[in-house]
C-alpha cells in the first residue's frame, strides 16, 4: 500500500540527486509540524482510487511559465509564509510522483498496435504541456520553500546542460531497395545504379556508421549506438537487417569503441518481456553495455522494469513519446522508475527520450519542413537549459543519408547548431549513468 512517507521518500530522493545540501533539511509532509517547511498531502487519496488521471487539476503561474497543479481545483499562491514556516500550497510531492512513477501509463488501458502507451492517452496531451519538464518546476517550488523557510541558498548540482545523443541500428543494408524505389518515384534514375553497386561492393548506402561517427565528431558532439540484435522479422514486425555476429558488424563496433563512442543494446521486438533475451542480445554485441532502448520504443510499464532489472541493464532510454517531442514523464533527468510491487525504486536508471527524428516526419506524426525543426524544438530547449537538465536525442543512421526524403541530415545539422549555441556539453548513456548513479 502506498503511504505518505513512501511516496515522499521516491520524490525526496530525485530532489536531492539534484540539491544534495537539502538532505539535512526537513519537510513535513502530510504529518505533525516538527520542520519548517509543510506540504499537506492533499493527492494522497488519489492514488488509493487507481484512476488513471486526476480528477482535479489548476494551474499556477511560476517562473513565466502555466504549470498544472494536480489535485486541486483552485490555487491561490504557491507557497505561504507564517514566520518561519512555509506552506507549500499544492500537493507537489503527489504530483511529482504521479509523473515520475510512470502512474497513468499503468491504470490507462489504451495501447496502439505495438502496446505502447499513445500519447494521445495521456494527461500532457489531454492539457498540452507535453514540452514542459513539469517536475522540474515542482522541485524549483520546494527549492523556493526550503531556501525561503531555512533561510539557506540551495545549488544545483546539474547545472551544465548536457545533451544524450543516440543513433538505433535498425537498418545497414536497406538503402539500395528503400531509397532505391524513392529515387525511382521522383525521376532521379541515375541515382538507382549508383545505390545497386554500393550494395554489390558490400557497401550499402546505410552501412555509414563511420560517416556517422565522423560527422557527429565534426559537429563537437559524441554519441552512443544502440545495436539491434535480432534479425528478421517477429509476428510480422521487423527487426535488423545485417546480423550482428558477422565479422563486419563486430569490426564496426570494436571501431566505434575505439573513437570513444558508446556500443547499447536495442532490446528488439519481444524482449520488452522477456529478460533472457534481452540478456542474450546485449551479449551478441561483444562491447561492455550499459544501456538498452527498445526497439519501436516498446515498453510495458507493468512487465518491462522487471525484465530490465532482471537482466542487468544500468540504465534504459526508452521513455519517450513516439508521437511528439517532450518529456513523457515530465522530467528533464534521469531517474530511477517505480517499482509498484516492492514500492522501492528499480535499481536502474531511465534516462529520458524527448525527440526522435521520425517524429518530425512520420506520415502519423508531426510532419515538420526541415527547416522549421530547430525553431520548433528551441523551446523545449530552454526549458532544459533553464535547469540544467538532459535532452535525450535519437537520430537513425540511415537519416544522415543526403538521399533522404525529408533532408535529415540538414535537420540534423540544424539542430546541433542550435545545441552548440545553447552550449550543451553531449555525454554518453553511461557517462550519465556513472554521474547519476551515485547520487539516486
Amino acid at each position: 500500500m502506498l503511504t505518505a512517507e513512501i511516496i515522499f521518500n521516491y520524490v525526496w530522493l530525485h530532489f536531492c540527486s539534484l540539491y544534495p545540501e537539502a538532505k539535512k533539511l526537513r519537510v513535513d509532509y502530510g504529518s505533525a509540524q516538527n520542520g519548517n517547511v509543510i506540504i499537506p498531502a492533499k493527492g494522497l487519496t488519489f492514488f488509493e482510487k487507481n484512476l488513471p488521471f486526476p480528477e482535479a487539476i489548476c494551474w499556477q503561474k511560476w517562473d513565466d511559465q502555466n504549470v498544472p497543479i494536480l489535485f486541486q481545483t483552485e490555487l491561490t499562491e504557491a507557497i505561504s509564509e507564517a514566520g518561519q514556516i512555509v506552506t507549500i500550497n499544492a500537493d507537489i510531492i503527489a504530483g511529482a510522483f504521479y509523473f515520475l512513477s510512470g502512474w497513468q501509463e499503468i491504470h490507462a488501458k489504451e495501447r496502439d498496435r505495438f502496446g505502447r502507451f499513445p500519447y494521445k492517452a495521456s494527461l500532457q496531451f489531454q492539457h498540452n504541456f507535453v514540452a514542459v519538464p513539469i517536475v522540474n518546476y515542482y522541485f524549483d517550488i520546494l527549492r523556493t520553500a526550503l531556501e525561503k523557510g531555512y533561510d539557506i541558498s540551495l545549488r544545483n548540482s546539474q547545472n551544465q546542460f548536457a545533451t544524450f545523443l543516440s543513433h538505433d541500428v535498425d537498418r545497414l543494408e536497406s538503402a539500395w531497395k528503400v531509397e532505391g524505389l524513392r529515387q525511382l518515384k521522383k525521376g532521379n534514375l541515375l541515382q538507382i545504379p549508383k545505390l545497386g553497386w554500393q550494395k554489390l561492393r558490400g557497401a550499402d548506402h546505410w552501412h555509414n556508421l563511420k560517416t556517422v561517427a565522423k560527422t557527429v565528431k565534426k559537429l563537437g558532439g559524441i554519441s552512443t549506438f544502440f545495436w539491434l540484435a535480432q534479425k528478421g522479422k517477429y509476428q510480422n514486425h521487423p527487426n535488423a537487417d545485417y546480423n550482428i555476429s558477422e565479422s563486419k558488424y563486430q569490426q564496426l563496433i570494436k571501431f566505434l569503441e575505439d573513437e570513444g563512442f558508446e556500443n547499447a543494446v536495442h532490446g528488439s521486438f519481444g524482449s520488452s518481456e522477456n529478460a533472457a533475451q534481452l540478456k542474450n542480445e546485449a551479449a551478441k554485441i561483444n562491447a561492455k553495455v550499459s544501456g538498452n532502448r527498445f526497439h519501436y520504443l516498446c515498453f510495458d510499464p507493468e512487465k518491462t522494469p522487471q525484465n530490465l532489472a532482471q537482466a542487468g541493464i544500468n540504465y534504459d532510454s526508452t521513455l519517450g513519446f513516439a508521437e511528439h517531442f517532450g518529456f513523457r514523464n515530465a522530467y528533464c533527468f534521469p531517474f530511477r522508475p517505480f517499482d509498484f510491487s516492492s514500492l522501492k525504486p528499480y535499481p536502474f536508471l531511465e534516462v529520458p527520450l524527448n525527440l526522435m527524428d521520425a517524429t518530425l516526419w512520420h506520415p502519423n506524426y508531426l510532419q515538420i519542413p526541415p527547416e522549421k525543426v530547430a525553431e520548433t524544438i528551441k523551446p523545449m530547449l530552454l526549458e532544459i537549459k533553464k535547469f540544467g537538465g538532459v535532452l535525450g536525442l535519437l537520430w537513425h543512421n540511415e537519416n544522415f543519408s543526403e538521399l533522404n526524403t525529408k533532408n535529415g541530415l540538414r535537420a540534423f545539422e540544424n539542430i546541433m547548431h542550435e545545441l552548440l549555441q545553447l552550449e550543451t556539453q553531449f555525454k554518453t548513456g553511461a557517462q550519465l549513468y556513472h554521474d547519476f548513479s551515485k547520487k539516486l
